[in-house]
């Protein structure tokens, strides 16, 4: 899949492929690193091979240089390597864009397409691994969450029936987890500003009422613009 894995295997190996040189330990097989990269190993086999690339230069250019990795390639990478990914790869700049789809289905909301994470009970899932697990329908409400620069936006969707949505955005520094402050949130559907709000002291701001339709939700500071929210909320 596209999902920039060996840019990944690259970033982690600078920071952790010091502590061993690859003379000092056993490397798997061309075989058993095809196997990985198709997704035919078991979840042990997978494990071992991941904590191996962490480590080992030469598997991680035989991987990078060597294979082609394809939409069709899977890849549940762990949490823990994940988070670590996160912290290493810089943000874009045109990482200041998140796109939310949505779909009403009674008092289901179905996410058709995103580019955030979505909080699923306890577990934050990644967009790619959202589809590739088949979840799509919540009940209620939707969470989801997004990094840009230096600050985590969580966004919830709560379904409050008759076509009726309540939109609450909320914004934390990442480092800190305390609220961002003096930052403000409109809301904009048809190039008119319905609303704008300055966060409260917990960094939240809570659109109520909102109706079907597309909208978009502008972060910013008095002069400097943060991030977009393309918000598209569609009747079933």
């Amino acid at each position: 899949m596209q999902d920039k894995f060996e840019e990944l295997l690259r970033i982690v190996l600078k920071r952790h492929g010091t502590k061993r040189t690859s003379e000092e330990i056993s490397h798997p097989s061309e075989e058993k690193l095809v196997c990985f990269i198709e997704g035919r190993l078991d979840r042990e086999d997978t494990s071992g091979l991941i904590s191996h690339l962490l480590i080992c230069h030469k598997c991680n250019e035989a991987i990078a240089l060597d294979m082609h990795i394809k939409d069709k390639y899977i890849f549940e990478v762990p949490s823990e390597l994940r988070l670590k990914i996160e912290e290493m790869i810089p943000a874009k700049e045109d990482s200041s864009l998140l796109e939310v789809y949505l779909k009403v289905k009674g008092e289901f909301l179905e996410v058709i397409n995103t580019s955030a994470d979505v909080l699923l009970g306890q577990e934050v899932i990644p967009a790619s691994v959202l589809r590739t697990r088949k979840i799509a329908n919540f009940k209620d409400e939707v969470m989801l969450l997004k990094a840009f620069r230096d600050m985590r936006v969580d966004l919830k969707v709560e379904n409050k029936g008759k076509n009726i949505f309540n939109i609450t955005v909320k914004a934390r520094y990442k480092a800190s987890q305390s609220p961002v402050k003096d930052l403000r949130i409109n809301l904009i559907k048809d190039e008119i500003e319905i609303e704008s709000r300055l966060v409260d002291a917990d960094g939240t701001v809570v659109f109520e009422h909102v109706l079907l339709g597309k909208y978009i939700i502008e972060t910013a500071f008095l002069k400097e613009h943060v991030a977009s929210i393309l918000l598209d909320i569609k009747a079933c």
